[in-house]
């Protein structure tokens, strides 16, 4: 499915970051920016985008846009291929103080996303409209195909592959200081989360059949066992890593293995859950002595580093200690994890 995003200029970094939840749930972004080539027709590939390309068109209706001719044109353009295409979709979210009545006469009859009125007190809160827009657009999709099913569940595992290892690298801090801060990985746990938010809406609008119950079990187990992982690096729970992730994960994940085709990425987290125990979880980030330093060593050996880096500096103020260790600890790790996946991590996993 490939959603035709509607917006003015001023909208641009709403706009970019809608694709990139779409995204997540495989959806493709119809954005004129990657869509329109230099010396093309801007009216024939919006048409084109429009009635041939696309299988709904989102429009993000800000105070700017109700004067903009090129939104009215893309909304009027919507609401024709909505009445004449079978399936296709017209959501409409307003931005900034936007009232549905300032939307031209024919959209007045439609609910539309609330956006600033919904929003969430706390920005690293997934946005409620996201799981309105999700689970529109899947309720009326024409089922899940069995490569869409792959896309979807590998792409949480790929994720989830992240999570443990920041989750790993947490737990020897927490037993090595006391101290437990998941603030450090709050944006791969930000990205996991919504991942598994958005996969869950998607499943749970559309009408049950093998693949897409198995699909839904599989997004409430990793849920679930997000969980357990979170208190086990924390140290909240008593615990350990295998008690965590094996039982009915492991389970779920071998059915959904006999339903939808991932058995690469499926042995890939076996293999990483077989290797790393409670004790030896975070061993993939334990350097050797002998080993010369690089910028990895934060991330391989993160708590005996914390002095070296300054992050318990009882002089500094709280908000700024933990400000240091966020941004330490999230370079790091990504370039830890980069390294691993593209075959170049230098030290031992083992």
């Amino acid at each position: 499915m490939k959603v035709f995003l509607c917006h003015q200029s001023e909208s641009k970094p709403f706009v970019r970051a809608l694709a990139d939840e779409l995204a997540k749930v495989g959806l493709a972004s119809w954005v004129d920016e990657a869509e329109i080539g230099p010396g093309e027709s801007l009216v024939k590939r919006i048409g084109e985008g429009i009635h041939e390309e696309c299988d709904a068109l989102i429009a993000s209706v800000g105070r700017l846009a109700l004067d903009s001719s090129w939104v009215q044109e893309e909304l009027g353009q919507g609401k024709y291929a909505e009445i004449t295409r079978s399936g296709f979709q017209l959501i409409v979210i307003l931005l900034d103080d936007v009232a549905p009545d300032d939307l031209p006469e024919y959209l007045h009859d439609k609910k539309h996303v609330l956006w600033e009125k919904e929003r969430p007190s706390d920005p690293g809160q997934l946005h409620p409209g996201y799981g309105q827009i999700i689970t529109q657009l899947f309720k009326h999709s024409g089922g899940l195909q069995p490569d869409e099913a792959a896309e979807d569940v590998s792409r949480l595992l790929d994720r989830f592959l992240t999570l443990l290892y920041a989750y790993g690298s947490q737990r020897q801090v927490t037993k090595r200081t006391g101290f437990g801060d998941l603030m450090a990985f709050g944006e791969i746990r930000r990205d996991f989360s919504f991942s598994a938010i958005h996969a869950w809406n998607k499943y749970s609008a559309m009408p049950d059949g093998p693949l897409v119950n198995t699909g839904r079990d599989f997004v409430a187990s990793i849920i679930n066992v997000d969980v357990a992982l979170k208190d086990w690096a924390m140290g909240y729970a008593d615990t350990n890593f295998q008690e965590a992730v094996t039982g009915d994960f492991l389970e779920i994940l071998q059915k959904t293995e006999a339903t939808i085709d991932i058995s690469e990425m499926a042995d890939t987290v076996r293999r990483r859950i077989d290797l790393h125990g409670d004790s030896s979880m975070s061993s993939l980030y334990h350097l050797e002595q002998t080993q010369p330093k690089s910028r990895l060593d934060w991330a391989v050996d993160v708590g005996g580093q914390s002095h070296r880096f300054g992050l318990w500096d009882p002089s500094a103020p709280p908000d700024e200690t933990a400000e240091r260790w966020r941004s330490v600890v999230d370079a790091a790790e990504r370039d830890a994890y980069r390294a691993w996946r593209s075959g170049e991590w230098p030290y031992p996993s083992t």
